[in-house]
């Protein structure tokens, strides 16, 4: 229904509509194609679209801000596009009633045999009225009373409020209503306890039908919706989750869970400290910077930054000093630096080794395949993930100069691996493999700087996690508990939901690409 619904919103085309009766159709089909009017610009390309050639000619090289800009300015063109039939201009005289353009062809009236009894020069009795002119598109101009059809023999006068053909718009007795209405809302507003709840009083006619699809700009204009804010007694504010976001997000607590509240893994706290103990001990396999032959060192000048920026690089720059992760240096290389603004709106001090990352030779480690992943996932229930501090290794005395970067308040270098380092993830994973290598296969899975531990029964869990965690002790490898989950029993994985019953693409990638 709804795909049928979408092709008729794709093929709406105004016709011999008038343009505000074109206007409230679309709007009332748009709800039923999101994807074709997710963003603005796609709303005023399929409403230019739909309107009449001689319409959207004037239109098409016009820039608008918003819908409602193109809207409006749709309704003026539609004013102003007034043509008469040829073959009827040269019997009629010009007169101030309003008549449609000639493409539009629509029967406004038919005067008959009655046409030779009216006086086009007669002489108006009393005081001349005022035609009020169209109003732009506004917040409550989506409104539009049924447009009665006029019978043979009516006079062509046009209601620009509601578009009857009985009155001006002076005596609309719609617009009267309008009035009434804001003086009814004026005299509403009273001063009420703040422990009180505000009651809202809705329309008596509302609009039945189900809410599948809407936008703030929709709920705004559309003239069947009603916003109404909820406000706890305590000043909370209520906020409606649909349904579909129930089904395709997993909901986590709102208070987050400690360490010493997870099973086993309150056993091992100093595997996930706050801060990093120290410098790293020398591992079995050494990261090295191998360059092509002939490289010569690269150098750039520090690239320029706001004076918050300034402030937080030299407030880094301390902290890593004070943990002994870089000293001063006086190597011929040097990387500019620059800072990246996290999730949390911290900022993340990120080196450019753009430079020294051409000339380097790669190393090949590959990442785990889907399809070798399956196997070895199949009927497993409980899954826990490790993030690792994938930096905390020391590189080859001789390759630390190359790391050097350059900012205004000196020449450092690096005594650990830098993850801008294009060979950090692929050594990290050697190294990785090389320290799980007893439990690979088994229930163990690498990538990146990731730990992937699953099990098929919550004991088989317990012993599994305490042999990884006393591994990682062990060799001194440290943890992020706050982006670590465990005893889960769906996970994501490589762009792929992993659950009991199987596995499915990630909700989240799809809805990226998508958009």
């Amino acid at each position: 229904m709804m795909m049928q619904k979408a092709a008729e919103f794709r093929n709406l085309k105004q016709g011999t509509m008038r343009v505000q009766e074109y206007v409230n159709l679309f709007i009332k089909m748009m709800r039923y194609a999101p994807d074709d009017t997710r963003t603005d610009e796609k709303k005023q390309y399929w409403f230019l679209q739909g309107l009449h050639p001689e319409i959207r000619v004037l239109l098409t090289a016009g820039v608008y801000r918003s819908l409602r800009h193109m809207i409006n300015k749709a309704i003026s063109v539609g004013k102003e596009v007034l043509d008469y039939d040829e073959g009827e201009s040269s019997k009629r005289k010009r007169t101030d009633h309003m008549s449609l353009p000639r493409t539009f062809q629509r029967p406004w009236y038919d005067l008959g045999d009655s046409d030779d009894n009216l006086d086009y020069n007669a002489e108006v009795q009393g005081p001349i009225r005022q035609r009020q002119s169209y109003q732009p598109l506004g917040k409550d101009s989506w409104e539009e009373p049924p447009t009665p059809i006029p019978t043979p023999g009516d006079l062509a006068f046009t209601c620009y409020v509601c578009g009857s053909f009985d009155h001006e718009a002076e005596l609309c007795p719609y617009q009267e209503r309008k009035k009434r209405k804001r003086k009814r809302h004026a005299k509403a507003h009273t001063h009420r306890r703040s422990d009180q709840c505000t009651q809202a009083r809705a329309p008596q006619s509302a609009v039945q039908g189900q809410l599948n699809h809407v936008t703030t700009e929709d709920t705004t204009n559309a003239p069947d919706v009603v916003l109404v804010k909820l406000v706890h007694p305590t000043g909370q504010e209520v906020e409606f989750v649909p349904v579909q976001l129930l089904a395709t997000h997993q909901l986590h607590s709102l208070v987050t869970k400690t360490i010493d509240e997870v099973p086993v893994v309150c056993e091992y706290p100093d595997v996930f400290p706050d801060e990093l103990p120290g410098l790293p001990p020398d591992r079995a396999v050494e990261f090295a910077i191998n360059l092509v032959l002939g490289t010569a060192p690269i150098a750039k000048a520090p690239y320029r930054m706001s004076g918050k920026e300034y402030d937080e690089l030299k407030k880094q720059l301390d902290d890593l000093l004070e943990k002994g992760l870089i000293r001063c240096s006086v190597s011929p290389w040097g990387a500019p630096v620059l800072f990246v603004k996290k999730k949390d709106g911290s900022m993340r001090l990120c080196i450019d080794y753009r430079g020294l990352n051409a000339v380097t030779l790669k190393s090949k480690c590959p990442l785990p395949q889907i399809d070798d992943l399956l196997d070895q996932l199949k009927g497993a229930r409980y899954f826990s993930k490790i993030d690792l501090r994938s930096g905390y290794h020391q590189i080859r005395e001789e390759d630390i100069p190359k790391t050097a970067f350059v900012t205004r308040y000196g020449h450092h270098e690096f005594t650990v691996v830098s993850s801008s380092l294009t060979n950090a993830p692929a050594y990290f994973m050697n190294m990785m493999n090389l320290i799980l290598k007893e439990e690979l296969d088994q229930f163990v899975v690498v990538f990146t700087d990731d730990i992937l531990i699953y099990s098929k029964t919550s004991e088989q869990h317990k012993k599994h996690l305490r042999a990884v965690l006393e591994k990682l002790r062990r060799n001194q490898l440290y943890g992020k508990f706050s982006k670590s989950k465990f005893w889960r029993e769906k996970i994501t994985l490589l762009g792929h939901v992993w659950t009991t019953e199987g596995v499915s693409v990630d909700p989240e990638k799809v809805e990226a690409v998508s958009n």
